[in-house]
């Protein structure tokens, strides 16, 4: 077996590991997604008032997130705007 060929199997092998673990995480994905919708069905029906709180919590988490988000976003295009104007006005001609 050559060397070249003995680096494209263990290529090939590294490939499909890598595929494997990724179908397994997806899978592992795909089953918390569901334990959780089961968890939060559960919760409304339990105990409606709690359910109410921590569905307002997140819905103001998910605010203050996009908020920052925004925020970050306006300081990063008024500190690429400074950097192509000062670049531009400090020249001499």
């Amino acid at each position: 077996m050559s060397t070249t060929n003995l680096e494209r199997l263990i290529a090939d092998e590294q490939r499909k590991h890598a595929e494997r673990l990724k179908r397994l995480r997806t899978q592992a994905e795909k089953q918390e997604k569901i334990l959780f919708q089961e968890i939060a069905r559960l919760l409304r029906a339990q105990d409606p008032e709690r359910f109410e709180q921590y569905a307002e919590h997140v819905k103001q988490q998910r605010e203050a997130d996009r908020q920052a988000r925004s925020e970050r976003a306006a300081a990063s295009r008024a500190r690429k705007k400074a950097e192509t104007g000062s670049e531009d006005g400090g020249r001499y001609e």
